[in-house]
């Protein structure tokens, strides 16, 4: 193998010292030993002996140089002016904290689009400079701001149950596998339940009843004392009175507390599409599945909940979450995906909040979008977010003062 060529300046620093201070007859020697270890052309080698480490003048276009042969440049460090501050960083990381740890390109939007409502609290001190940095950061300099507060990993403790299943009326629902372009409008929702039984499903316990509109991402959350279907199908009740646009149509799981009397004859009452997935595949309600994991789970966690004290408080999360979630909240949207070999490209659109989708949307009515924004201006995020931690602190406190029959298992 060759020698580097760090290795072959070292070798000639060496030698030109010997070099210059030998004889005749001992320059032709060294100079043989030179050519013969680093493979260089002889004039060459002559040419680097004679004048390494000297400086040479030379003129270049009109302008006189000085050349240090053999001496390294030293690279001076680069001392670049900071555009954003130290206040600045901990404004940003006082909101990325206060709303639930944002991606930096769901923040940005967030920021530019409610950056009156948090000028108006002291605790992020936005002057008019920062006011106007928190609108023009981009969302790569938030991520990289937030670089080190991101690096706390988190670990989740999950439990599966296998479902029930409703054989009557899996030949009576037909199966949805994707949205025709027919589809693309608002009411379209694929619903699911989050059980909240913690490490053991022995019993029964509260679940959340989760609808997610395919296109808008609008997030309507219900707590439900357990699995009924008189529950669920209450749940749905209420949430179709809620929605901002009509509902048209209800995708689920294949669950019991879906494919059951009372929900099919309620959709079938109210003209309303039921669909389901294929058994067995997660990603046919991708939409909804991802609300379960972002939003249920983040906030209220795998506990187990099963008492009325702790189903109220869960509401009680839920009365306040759903407006901050659909208001205020950006998210974004995967419009395209394509394979290039071994390797699957995802394309999302900007991120928008659902309440931007809505108002976008051309199937909806003026007056529904008038009310819809009239809803929004009696909302504050900054007061929504403090009402959402209270809720949450009383549902941690409802739990940890709930008594709870330990179960053991010996071995027989």
């Amino acid at each position: 193998m060759g020698l580097s060529m760090q290795e072959r300046h070292r070798i000639i620093a060496e030698t030109a010292v010997r070099y210059r201070a030998a004889t005749k007859l001992e320059k032709g020697r060294i100079l043989d030993e030179l050519t013969a270890l680093t493979g260089y052309n002889r004039k060459y080698a002559l040419h680097l002996l004679t004048w390494w480490g000297k400086t040479v003048e030379r003129v270049v276009g009109g302008t006189r140089l000085k050349l240090n042969i053999g001496i390294p440049r030293q690279r001076k460090k680069r001392t670049g002016k900071k555009k954003y501050s130290q206040e600045l960083y901990e404004a940003l990381r006082c909101i990325w904290a206060t709303f639930d740890c944002m991606c930096g390109k769901r923040l940005a939007v967030f920021i530019r689009e409610n950056i009156t409502f948090l000028a108006r609290h002291e605790e992020y001190a936005i002057t008019d400079t920062l006011r106007a940095q928190l609108t023009a950061i981009s969302p790569a300099t938030i991520d990289r701001l937030l670089a080190k507060e991101k690096q706390s990993p988190w670990f989740l403790k999950r439990h599966y149950q296998a479902n029930l299943t409703a054989n009557h009326y899996k030949t009576k629902i037909p199966v949805r596998t994707f949205y025709g372009s027919d589809e693309q409008r608002p009411g379209y929702l694929e619903i699911d339940t989050v059980f909240h039984s913690g490490p053991s499903a022995e019993h029964e316990f509260c679940c959340t009843l989760n609808a997610t509109d395919t296109m808008t991402g609008w997030v309507e959350l219900r707590a439900l004392p357990n699995r009924a279907q008189r529950w669920v199908k209450e749940a749905l009740v209420e949430i179709r009175k809620t929605l901002p646009f009509r509902l048209i149509a209800i995708d689920s799981d294949n669950g019991s507390e879906f494919l059951n009397k009372q929900v099919y004859d309620w959709c079938m009452r109210e003209h309303i599409l039921f669909t389901r997935s294929r058994s067995y595949h997660k990603n046919d309600n991708p939409f909804v599945e991802q609300k379960n994991s972002q939003y249920v789970r983040q906030f209220v966690g795998y506990a187990r909940y099963d008492t009325p004290e702790e189903l109220a408080a869960l509401s009680e999360v839920y009365r306040v979450l759903c407006p901050l979630l659909n208001l205020f909240y950006p998210s974004t949207k995967l419009i395209a995906k394509h394979r290039e070999q071994a390797t699957l490209r995802k394309t999302y659109d900007t991120p928008q909040t659902p309440f931007s989708r809505v108002l976008a949307s051309p199937f909806l009515p003026l007056k529904a979008k008038e009310q819809l924004s009239a809803l929004k201006a009696h909302y504050d995020p900054v007061q929504l977010r403090y009402e959402l931690d209270m809720a949450l602190e009383k549902l941690r406190h409802a739990h940890s003062h709930t008594t709870r029959v330990e179960i053991s298992y010996e071995e027989s």
